[in-house]
């Protein structure tokens, strides 16, 4: 399943020449590949459907992959815009599955305002 998107990249790299566009969708291949490594790394894949923010570190990974070739410094905050994405999916999914059982009985809750179920 591809997450990436080309014209989504582009827009990324503020490009719109269709010069690269096979380049991207290759780079796009390898960061959609990577994402679902990251994810595993974790024990966690790739829900159906895609959640925006598992798009979105596909979409800034393949613009790091991308731009890396031929301008590695300014290549870097893709890297970390999309490591971004894919850490808040990550730590939201983990705090769901760490709560499961419990009630929250605050909107801010501590580790005393947890109760077990």
């Amino acid at each position: 399943m591809t997450y990436g998107v080309v014209a989504t990249v582009k827009s990324i790299l503020q490009d719109s020449t269709v010069t690269y566009e096979s380049e991207i969708a290759a780079c796009i291949t390898s960061s959609d590949a990577y994402v679902v490594s990251l994810l595993a790394q974790k024990g966690l894949t790739v829900p159906s459907p895609t959640p925006q923010n598992i798009i979105d570190a596909s979409n800034y990974f393949a613009a790091w992959m991308f731009r890396k070739k031929r301008d590695p410094q300014s290549s870097w905050i893709f890297y970390t815009d999309g490591e971004r994405f894919l850490n808040a999916y990550c730590d939201s999914v983990l705090a769901v599955h760490r709560n499961v059982g419990k009630v929250v009985v605050s909107l801010y809750p501590e580790e005393d305002e947890v109760e077990e179920v």
